[in-house]
């Protein structure tokens, strides 16, 4: 298990691209994205990779997994939501997470009282 110490710097970003700056930024959590594509070939832009996970474990970031899907999937439910755990689950796998993986899920959206169910 990896402990971040208190007051550590974290970082999210969608884009493979930054992983260099995270280098030089001083973090250690970094939140990357996961979806029903991470893990396999041509997953989408914003996922994690297998190749970036090893370079953020070799400069001796954490790691913290984030499930995003559609800017409403929050809004469908629990069985939505147990869905997408398994699926979750099963992209972190491909990426050789253990079942045990924390992953949190996020959706973005503009949230009103009318749009609950």
């Amino acid at each position: 298990m990896t402990v971040i110490p208190k007051g550590a710097k974290a970082v999210d970003y969608a884009s493979p691209a930054n992983t260099d700056k995270v280098k030089l930024a001083g973090v250690s959590l970094v939140s990357r994205y996961i979806d029903p594509t991470a893990g396999l070939p041509g997953a989408t832009w914003k996922c994690l990779t297998v190749a970036e996970r090893d370079q953020l474990i070799g400069m001796g970031k954490a790691i913290l997994l984030i499930w995003e899907t559609t800017s409403t999937r929050g809004l469908e439910g629990a069985a939505a939501g147990t869905t997408d755990g398994v699926a979750a689950s099963a992209a972190a796998a491909r990426l050789g997470y253990p079942t045990t993986a924390t992953i949190i899920s996020t959706f973005d959206t503009d949230i009103n009282k009318a749009r609950l169910p």
